[in-house]
């Protein structure tokens, strides 16, 4: 939102609101054309012009664009997962037709302030994101019965624990308040989309958390859906004249999302609130235009503030997140070795206790086996041995019989 500060009377602005109002076509039930729209705009700002010149320079009025827009959405988690390309692409081919359009229709637009705001639907490189979260994991796939894709798991390689599951509609990792912390400033390297316009389009620099996707539980607020990945799909963009005036607000602008812990929908609006200075003499096109000889002069000076702004955020958010990374990785670190040593003792005195109970059973159950072993194998030896003794004694018997005999007849004969 912005206030302007001049010397223009109230008298003045109802006198030309009066007047615009008057003479503009009653509202119609059919939608403009783009031909209707421009001949409209076209005539407004002509009536505007013929108000400043018939009057002093104190009471000149200077024209204010607001354009809302709102952008294609990501229809599936997996095609933006493995062409994250498909739906960035068809989002900028909208946005550069639009901004063709505007340079082409209103060839006199960079002279005065515009600003543009909406659901741009920017997201962040889905694949490039999955990697740095999912980094050294392992997949698994579930199929649908008609054999489409279903689910992806990512595994961590230690537990073997899900921490992210990504479906067609649901992007649901295990640690969603990630993105909510120090305002996800480490997931900013990921929003690419925006890219392709600066020098164009500018913006203040993006120090709150993901707009989108938030739950619609009312209860839930501060909570992501777990739909999409976060992203900063809620933005306000300037024109190069529209950043001039925002950064020449005599009061410091604020750029943020409202009601970080309220429910408000699936998206978190945004707002950009600046005081829109106005030159004594009230001309701010003049004012402005007279600043720099040509808009490239500007843009060019502008990009390069914003590549040192955001260079500058970029390494102090990357040394936060180094810190933090550090910070989790000694906790987790600690937390495993006790864990670890616990588990260990844990398996050391489960051994001992069961080594000491397997060898006592084990001793007692071999005893009992070999005692009646070897009763069976004494009773076996003393039913063997008498067996055996008495058949042999009967049998060495009858040899005996046999022999004598044949002695005794042998002596007969021979004698």
């Amino acid at each position: 939102m912005a206030s302007v500060q001049n010397s223009v009377n109230d008298d003045a602005k109802k006198e030309v609101i009066g007047s615009l109002l008057s003479k503009a076509d009653p509202p119609s039930k059919k939608v403009l054309s783009s031909y209707d729209f421009n001949a409209s705009y076209k005539a407004n700002l002509e009536k505007l012009k013929a108000h400043n010149a018939s009057r002093p320079r104190t009471h000149v009025l200077s024209p204010i664009d607001l354009l809302n827009i709102h952008l294609f959405h990501d229809a599936s988690n997996f095609t933006a997962k493995d062409r994250p390309e498909y739906y960035s692409e068809k989002r900028r081919n909208a946005l550069r037709y639009v901004l063709n359009k505007l340079k082409t229709d209103y060839p006199d637009l960079h002279k005065h302030p515009m600003y543009m705001f909406g659901d741009f639907n920017f997201r962040l490189n889905t694949r490039d994101v999955i990697e740095y979260l999912c980094g050294g994991t392992t997949q698994t796939q579930t199929f649908a019965n008609d054999g489409d894709l279903k689910a992806i798991d990512y595994l961590r390689a230690m537990d073997r624990q899900t921490i992210l599951r990504l479906e067609i509609k649901k992007f649901d990792y295990y640690d969603m308040g990630r993105f909510t912390m120090q305002a996800a400033r480490e997931f900013r390297k990921f929003d690419h989309e925006y890219h392709t316009f600066v020098g164009e389009l500018h913006e203040l620099p993006i120090r709150f958390p993901p707009s989108y996707p938030y739950s619609e539980d009312l209860s839930c607020g501060n909570q992501f859906l777990g739909t999409r990945c976060p992203s900063w799909c809620d933005r306000i963009f300037a024109s190069p004249t529209g950043m001039k005036a925002v950064k020449d607000s005599p009061v410091e602008p604020v750029y943020n999302s409202l009601s970080p812990d309220g429910c408000v929908g699936d998206h978190k609006p945004v707002f950009l609130a600046f005081t829109l200075r106005i030159n004594e003499e009230g001309d701010y096109t003049g004012d402005y235009t007279a600043d720099f000889k040509d808009i490239a002069d500007y843009t060019a000076e502008n990009t390069a503030e914003y590549t040192a702004d955001n260079t500058a955020d970029y390494a102090a958010d990357l040394a936060a997140d180094y810190t933090d990374i550090a910070d989790y990785t000694a906790e987790y670190t600690a937390d495993y070795t006790a864990d670890y040593a616990a588990d260990f003792m844990d398996i050391a005195d489960y051994t001992t206790e069961y080594s000491a109970e397997y060898t006592a059973d084990n001793t007692a159950d071999y005893t009992a086996d070999f005692t009646a072993d070897y009763t069976d194998i004494a009773v076996y030896t003393a039913e063997y041995t008498a067996d055996y003794t008495a058949d042999f004694t009967a049998e060495y018997a009858a040899d005996y019989k046999y022999i004598v005999k044949y002695m005794l007849n042998t002596q007969l004969t021979t004698g």
